[in-house]
């Protein structure tokens, strides 16, 4: 038998084979472990995008209901003419003290002075006393009869009072009789108020 001599490795070389499978290691590992770690963070990413964008869409709107709030702010003499012009409630009271008043002013006389019966269930509501601009609200007329004694020039003058008050109101019909001393004018009017 004859004896062959064992050959030594070099510990500092490596064979092409354990290369391949080194490198063939290292594929599998980035595969398996570090590509769905880089697809989650793709994800995240993605994400975080939509985030960004929701943030600043919802900045956005801040600046823009900031603006309106300001815009009210500014424009509380014109708020004050919308409230009185049709007011958050229907009471009948308002409407005469301020026809008494028109009446007076423009001197005549009132003879009769009826308001269409309003069935306001809303009075007296706690959440609506709570919180008076959260409920869905509706502008509603309130019909008014009104009597007065005087002459053309006496009502000429109302209607013109009438007309350019603060408070919407709306003549429908005149109706005029006289018995030679006194003339008396009938109106039909609206008055509209902002009510839920």
């Amino acid at each position: 038998m004859e004896y062959e001599p064992t050959t030594i490795r070099n510990p500092g070389r490596t064979s092409v084979v354990e290369t391949g499978s080194l490198v063939v290691a290292i594929i599998l590992v980035l595969l398996f472990l570090v590509r769905p770690a880089m697809s989650s963070l793709g994800q995240k990413k993605s994400q975080l995008q939509q985030i960004q964008a929701t943030y600043q869409n919802a900045q956005k709107d801040k600046e823009q209901l900031s603006q309106l709030v300001q815009k009210v702010h500014d424009s509380k003499a014109d708020l004050t003419l919308v409230d009185e012009a049709l007011p958050l409630t229907d009471r009948p009271t308002q409407v005469e003290v301020l026809l008494d008043s028109l009446v007076t002013a423009s001197g005549m006389k009132t003879v009769e002075l009826n308001f269409q019966p309003q069935d306001n269930t809303s009075v007296g509501d706690p959440q609506l006393v709570a919180n008076p601009y959260g409920s869905d609200r509706k502008v509603v007329p309130t019909a008014v009869d009104l009597s007065v004694t005087g002459t053309m020039d006496q009502l000429k003058f109302l209607l013109q009072q009438i007309e350019t008050n603060g408070r919407v109101l709306d003549v429908s019909n005149i109706e005029m009789t006289s018995d030679g001393k006194n003339t008396l004018f009938k109106l039909k009017l609206k008055a509209y108020s902002y009510v839920p």
